[in-house]
C-alpha cells in the first residue's frame, strides 16, 4: 500500500488536533500500559495530590544542570531525570498542555517497566507510592496525609485477657471478592476475628504456655481517600485466574460498623472513581477508568487517549461492561448500589474533605521555570507537527483529486479504449481487469479520500485456486488496465485479475458440470411426475 494513504486518513481540521481548554486529556497506550494511564488519571484527579506534584521545584541536576547551562532550551535538556519530575511533566501536560493524548515514555522509562508485558496493577501502585515517599519530604507529607490509613494487628489471649497491638499503616484496603457479593461482605471478613487454637495456639507471654486466643485486623483511622482493591485475580492449581463474578458497592459509604469514631462525618465516603479490568482472562484484558471530576461532579470515561464524558453524570458500568462481549445478567441492586464484574479498584472521597476540591489551584505561573519552558517547547513542537502534516495532507488531497479525475475519465472513456469489432474476444479485452465492482462503486461516489476503504477487496472473489470464481462474476467489473494501475497505485490490493486469465478452468467446468447434473434430475421427476399422472 502506497504510505500517503495512511496520511490521507488524517485529514482533519487543524483545530480538531488541539484540546480545548475545558477538555481533559488522554495517555497513549504505549503496549500493554493501559493500567500505568488508569492510575495516572485516578492520582490527577486529586487535587491535593496533584498540587503537591505540579508544585515541587527539582533542584538542577543531570539534564537540567544542561538546561541551566544551555542558551536554547529544547525538551532534552528540559526533561527531567528523577521519577518525580517526569510525574511533574505528565500532570502538567494534563493540566495546561495543547494536545489532545500523548505518551508518558519517559515517566514509564524511569520506572524501568516493560512497555509489552502487562504488570501486576496492584504492584505498580504500591511501588509508585513507595518510590515518591522516598524522593522528597513534601511530596510523602501529601502522600501520608491523603492516602494512609492506620491499622493495628490485634491477638488476645483466651485465658489472660491480655490484648497484644502491632500497629501498621495502608495504602488501601485489598479486599477479597471471591464467595462475597458486595463490598459490606467482604469489609466484614477483613476485619472477622480469627481462632488460634489446637495446634495453632498462641504463645502467650503473660500465661508463658500455648493458649487459646484470637487474631484480627483492627481498622485505627481512615484517610480522606479510601482505596479498596479487589482481589479479582487468584490462583487456583497454581494457575492464575480471573474471578468474573458481579460485586456490588455503594455510592456512599458508611465506614461506622468498620473504624471507632463519635462523629459521623468522619466515616461518610462517596465514590469518586472506579478502575476496571475488561477481559474475562487474566494474562490479559485492559484498563479504563471512570472518575467523577471534583470540580464539576461530572463523570468521564478515561480510556487511554480517548476520553470522553458520560451521560447523567453517573458511573455508568454498563456502558463499559456491555462492550465486551461477555453475555450475562446483571443482578438487581437496591437503590444507591453499583454492582460490577470488571471493577478492580474503588476510590472513595471523604465527604467532610470534599471542600478540598475548592482548594486554590496551581496556575501555570506557579510551575518551576523548566516545567514552564517545557511546555511552551512542546507546544512550539506540536504547532510545528500539525503544520507539517497539514502540509502533507494538502498536498495528497490536491493528488489524490487529480489521480480521482484521470481514473474517472478512463473509467468513463473505457468504450473508446476497446476495439468496437472484433472475430475474438481476446482483442477487445486485453487490456482489462477485473475489480471488486462493491469497492469500485465507493471509490467512483466518494466526496472525500476517507470514504474509500483501504484495500480492495476482490480477493474475496477468489476460489481455492486462488482464481476468480465463476459464481461471483456479478460482483466484479471489468476496467482498463490503465486505471487498475494507478488505483493500485494508491490503494492496496492483494490480487491481480487480467480479464483473459482470471476464470477458474477447472471451477467453471465443475460448476457446468453441476448445472448440467441438476437439468438431468429436473428432467427426469418431470418425467415421472408426467408418467404417474
Amino acid at each position: 500500500m502506497n504510505p500517503d494513504v495512511d496520511l490521507l486518513a488524517q485529514f482533519v481540521e487543524p483545530q480538531e488536533y488541539f484540546r480545548k481548554t475545558e477538555d481533559f486529556v488522554g495517555l497513549d497506550n504505549l503496549g500493554a500500559t493501559c493500567y500505568i494511564n488508569a492510575y495516572l488519571q485516578v492520582w490527577y484527579h486529586n487535587h491535593a495530590f496533584r498540587n503537591a506534584i505540579l508544585k515541587w521545584n527539582e533542584r538542577p541536576t543531570g539534564l537540567l544542570q544542561g538546561f541551566a547551562q544551555s542558551e536554547r532550551h529544547t525538551n532534552e535538556h528540559l526533561t527531567p531525570a528523577s521519577l518525580l519530575g517526569q510525574l511533574q511533566l505528565i500532570f502538567a501536560r494534563l493540566r495546561f498542555g495543547t494536545r489532545k493524548s500523548f505518551a508518558p515514555s519517559d515517566f514509564i522509562k524511569a520506572l524501568k517497566i516493560d512497555t509489552d508485558v502487562q504488570q501486576d496493577a496492584q504492584e505498580f501502585c504500591k511501588l509508585l507510592m513507595t518510590k515518591l515517599q522516598e524522593l522528597d519530604p513534601e511530596v510523602r507529607r501529601t502522600i501520608e496525609k491523603q492516602f494512609v490509613g492506620k491499622c493495628a494487628y490485634v491477638t488476645r489471649c483466651l485465658r489472660c485477657k491480655r490484648e497484644v497491638e502491632n500497629d501498621s499503616t495502608f495504602y488501601e484496603l485489598v479486599l477479597n471478592v471471591q464467595d462475597h457479593p458486595d463490598l459490606r461482605h467482604s469489609l466484614e471478613e477483613y476485619v472477622k476475628k480469627s481462632d488460634l487454637k489446637d495446634r495453632n495456639q498462641y504463645n502467650c507471654s503473660e500465661c508463658r504456655r500455648p493458649t487459646d486466643a484470637t487474631h484480627g485486623v483492627q481498622l485505627k483511622s481512615l484517610p480522606p481517600v479510601l482505596n479498596f482493591q479487589l482481589q479479582r485475580f487468584i490462583y487456583e492449581n497454581n494457575q492464575k485466574k480471573k474471578l468474573n463474578s458481579y460485586f456490588a458497592f455503594e455510592e456512599t459509604l458508611d465506614m461506622r460498623d468498620f473504624v471507632p469514631s463519635d462523629r459521623e462525618e468522619d466515616t461518610i465516603y462517596d465514590l469518586t472513581a472506579i478502575v476496571m479490568h475488561i477481559g474475562s482472562s487474566a494474562s490479559s484484558g485492559h484498563y479504563v477508568a471512570l472518575i467523577k471530576d471534583p470540580t464539576t461532579s461530572e463523570t468521564y470515561k478515561f480510556n487511554d487517549d480517548e476520553v470522553c464524558k458520560v451521560d447523567d453524570n453517573k458511573f455508568d458500568i454498563s456502558s463499559v461492561e456491555d462492550k465486551d462481549g461477555a453475555k450475562t445478567k446483571r443482578p438487581k441492586v437496591k437503590k444507591g448500589m453499583i454492582t460490577s464484574r470488571t471493577a478492580y479498584m474503588l476510590v472513595y472521597q471523604l465527604r467532610s474533605t470534599r471542600e478540598d476540591a475548592d482548594i486554590k489551584e496551581v496556575t501555570k505561573e506557579d510551575l518551576p521555570e523548566h516545567v514552564r519552558l517545557f511546555l511552551e517547547s512542546d507546544k512550539e513542537e506540536f504547532e510545528t507537527e500539525v503544520k507539517s502534516t497539514q502540509e502533507k495532507v494538502s498536498e495528497r488531497m490536491e493528488f489524490w483529486q487529480d489521480q480521482h479525475g484521470v481514473i474517472y475519465g478512463d473509467l468513463y472513456n473505457v468504450a473508446d479504449k476497446l476495439p468496437r469489432k472484433s472475430t475474438t474476444c481476446t482483442t477487445r479485452h486485453t487490456s482489462c481487469e477485473w475489480v471488486s465492482r462493491s469497492w469500485l462503486t465507493k471509490w467512483m461516489n466518494a466526496k472525500d479520500p476517507n470514504d474509500i476503504p483501504p484495500v480492495i477487496d476482490t480477493d474475496k472473489f477468489l476460489c481455492k485456486h486462488k482464481k476468480l470464481h465463476p459464481c461471483y462474476v456479478e460482483n466484479v467489473k471489468l476496467i482498463p488496465t490503465a486505471a487498475a494501475d494507478k488505483i493500485c497505485s494508491l490503494y492496496y490490493s492483494s490480487v491481480r485479475l487480467p480479464c483473459l486469465d482470471a476464470l477458474c478452468r477447472e471451477c467453471v467446468v465443475g460448476r457446468c458440470y453441476v448445472i448440467h447434473n441438476t437439468e438431468l434430475v429436473i428432467d427426469a421427476e418431470h418425467t415421472i411426475m408426467a408418467a404417474s399422472g
